[in-house]
């Protein structure tokens, strides 16, 4: 396949084309579901740096940087939800009775939450264990 070929292929491609010229309201709806993908990405790379520099637990001026990142990020979640038509109370008690009935059987109180949550990673993923994985950090 050549790229021309290529191209003539997506130029011929409508599934996402919008079926209508789009409203103020939906042009903004794109604008802040954008925007929230580019926090989200900001605030993941925070993360990134926080864990990579090992600063997790220690004072750090990467912490002001994640409280930052973290609300321009709730910033456009509640702009989006709002102009979506919705109610942010009524988003976060719908996923509140989703999680509680997918994760009811997970659903164990205290310290041994996490040592079932661990046990299952490590059963999982035992196959693909390797020795010396602690390696890369000496």
């Amino acid at each position: 396949m050549t790229l021309e070929e290529y191209a003539k292929f997506v130029r011929s491609e409508t599934r996402f084309m919008v079926p209508h010229e789009p409203t103020q309201n939906e042009i903004e709806v794109l604008a802040l579901s954008n925007a929230l993908c580019g926090e989200a990405g900001e605030l993941a790379n925070v993360v990134k740096k926080i864990i990579y520099k090992d600063v997790f637990l220690k004072p750090s001026p990467l912490h002001d940087q994640f409280v930052h990142e973290a609300g321009d990020f709730f910033w456009y979640a509640f702009r989006l939800v709002q102009r979506a038509g919705y109610k942010v109370e009524d988003i976060l008690a719908v996923n509140k009775q989703r999680l509680e009935a997918k994760y009811a059987a997970d659903k164990v109180e205290g310290v041994d939450s996490w040592r079932k949550y661990k046990q299952r990673l490590e059963a999982k993923y035992a196959a693909n264990k390797v020795e010396g994985v602690d390696s890369w950090r000496k």
